[in-house]
């Protein structure tokens, strides 16, 4: 495991708001504080893709009572916060318990033995897994729009975050059965004489984004029926129905997602090869679904479209 846990809960303590300046330690320092904590891993088990470590919490104080104090008023309730953080999946307390120091308040050297219930400890244990339900996630739009299309050889986003050029225009809402990525792949199997499969290869791979727009505005018409086939304004609107040109466009997809991360997809060169049926009626909304085929490009190195994700405040996504 990668993840330096000691360090990780070290960090987490220091940065408690409610921690009164308690200060956690990976080892007693020669200049002993009144206050303090230590973490030491004492056990544990490391699975090929998950880790379990045990540490042990220590919490000094000036009496005992004060140590247990802060054991289960103020570090309990950080420690059982742990999984807030991304690398660690869960928490549990196995045990808090007294363990009584004989050593004097500016002392780092072990007491010679632990019967004198002076400077008394409180001993936590933790364990951490790589399974991590706040990793699991909805894909709903940001509130601000979920698609946006700019034409071929607009500057192209490279994160998450940062807002798009003004070339970018949004189509509005999309329907309730929001956006599908679909790929393709061919495969060329390779048999010997006798019949037997040796070789297995990936010939062809392809790319598609689906979605119905439900907004009847010029974005969404122009998207759907070429930008030459819609003319006048958003108040007075002439849409031709003719042959698609086949024009190749930018689209960039932001999907807001659970724990307040978001998810920037950008197809840096996509033309429609598939419409919809639109339908008319009284208990329907008007939609422009199309699926547009992601084509390869240098731009993204050689990728049909490239994903970018980063983690954000709550304020950030309602904002975007």
């Amino acid at each position: 495991m990668s993840l330096n846990l000691e360090k990780t809960v070290k960090d987490w303590i220091d940065a408690d708001p409610d921690g009164d300046g308690l200060t956690a330690y990976l080892e007693v320092p020669a200049d002993r504080p009144k206050r303090l904590v230590t973490i030491e891993r004492v056990g544990g088990n490391e699975n090929e893709y998950s880790s379990h470590p045990t540490l042990a919490i220590q919490v000094w104080a000036e009496s005992r009572w004060q140590a247990a104090q802060l054991a289960t008023g103020t570090l309990l309730p950080r420690l059982l916060d742990l999984d807030l953080l991304d690398p660690i999946a869960a928490v549990s307390v196995e045990s808090v318990i007294d363990f009584p120091d004989t050593r004097s308040p500016s002392s780092s050297t072990p007491p010679p033995n632990k019967t004198t219930p002076h400077h008394p400890k409180g001993t936590i244990m933790a364990e951490t897994n790589h399974n991590n339900k706040k990793n699991v996630s909805l894909g709903k739009p940001k509130k601000t729009g979920c698609l946006y299309y700019a034409p071929a050889g607009t500057a192209l986003p490279a994160d998450a975050t940062t807002a798009l050029p003004a070339a970018y225009t949004c189509v509005g809402y999309l329907s309730e059965d929001g956006v599908t990525n679909a790929t393709d792949t061919d495969t060329t199997d390779i048999n010997e004489m006798g019949g037997i499969k040796v070789l297995s290869e990936i010939s062809g791979y392809g790319e598609t984004w689906q979605f119905n727009m439900i907004e009847t505005n010029e974005a969404s018409l122009k998207l759907r029926f070429g930008t030459a086939n819609v003319t006048g304004t958003a108040d007075k609107l002439t849409v031709y129905h003719a042959i698609p040109s086949g024009e190749s466009l930018v689209l960039v997809f932001e999907i807001a997602m659970t724990g307040n991360r978001v998810k920037r997809i950008v197809v840096a060169d996509g033309t429609i090869t598939e419409f919809d049926d639109t339908t008319y009626s009284a208990g329907d909304a008007i939609g422009y679904g199309v699926t547009m085929s992601a084509n390869p490009s240098d731009l993204i190195n050689g990728a049909t479209s490239v994903e970018y994700i980063a983690k954000v405040t709550t304020a950030t996504i309602a904002d975007k």
